[in-house]
């Protein structure tokens, strides 16, 4: 992935407890969107939770630079609990 950096692809990294407008307002998921629900994600307080995804960093990259496109790694949490899924993962996006 290092070598990205060199085609002006850029790194974004983010918190990993997230607000709920960058995890889902400011990604125009509505209030009543079942990825809101409690069984889904691990909420700390009312509006701040683990990140279900990495998009979040994409939104606050896409607030301060000119420079969009990258790629964006780091662990998202999602309550699964079954077998073959655990409750945090690494999630690679990237955006062009």
């Amino acid at each position: 992935m290092f070598y990205l950096c060199f085609l002006w692809f850029f790194r974004g990294e983010g918190p990993e407890i997230e607000l709920d407008y960058y995890n889902f307002e400011a990604l125009n998921i509505p209030k009543d969107h079942p990825a809101r629900d409690m069984q889904d994600t691990f909420y700390i307080e009312d509006i701040l939770f683990l990140r279900t995804h990495t998009s979040p960093v994409q939104v606050r990259v896409m607030e301060k630079s000119v420079l969009r496109c990258g790629f964006y790694r780091g662990k998202v949490y999602r309550r699964d609990s079954d077998v073959s899924h655990t409750p945090m993962f690494i999630k690679l996006k990237d955006c062009w």
